[in-house]
């Protein structure tokens, strides 16, 4: 119930501060999404409002950057597709 919900908030929240710090880390962002995608099928409500306003603040700050190195950059265009995929769950778009 709610309990599971604010938990499971917090992790994504958590999980997202930590996204900052290593904005590089593809692995941890598929991390996010797959939780947010497992959480998404059971149904839980999620305030997802610091992890979008994070999101939101990485996208205006890395997402331009990344699209212009993705051209030759795979692990680029592996960000931004995650990125995107990132943004449809938490419902953010950045451009």
């Amino acid at each position: 119930g709610s309990g599971l919900s604010f938990v499971a908030s917090r992790r994504i929240a958590e999980l997202m501060n930590q996204f900052i710090d290593s904005s590089d880390n593809i692995s941890l962002m598929e991390t996010i999404v797959i939780l947010l995608r497992n959480f998404n099928l059971l149904n839980l409500q999620l305030d997802l409002w610091k992890a979008q306003n994070i999101y939101f603040s990485m996208g205006r700050k890395i997402y331009i950057a990344k699209q212009r190195s993705s051209l030759s950059d795979h692990m680029a265009q592996r960000w931004i597709s995650t990125f995107d995929s990132l943004g449809q769950i938490l419902q953010v778009r950045v451009v």
